[in-house]
């Protein structure tokens, strides 16, 4: 069974995936993989300690159909 942490990790890690391929990302996508991104994002979402204001955030939460929040994010991936 998938739990929601690994449901937004992997959607968010299609995201980056998607956006890496765009020359507003080109510098991240150099020095990180999508999927090392999209962990250490959501780990920090979990905490607390993150900033939901990038596009693939956003793009996740609109895929999942979560709303856009911080308590949002924080109650679905707890």
């Amino acid at each position: 069974m998938t739990t929601n942490h690994e449901t937004f990790m992997n959607e968010l890690a299609r995201q980056y995936t998607e956006l890496f391929k765009t020359p507003d990302y080109a510098f991240v996508a150099g020095k990180t993989t999508a999927e090392e991104l999209a962990m250490t994002m959501t780990d920090g979402l979990t905490r607390g300690t993150a900033d939901k204001g990038g596009l693939g955030i956003k793009l996740t939460c609109k895929a999942l159909k979560l709303p856009y929040t911080y308590s949002a994010i924080e109650g679905y991936l707890k």
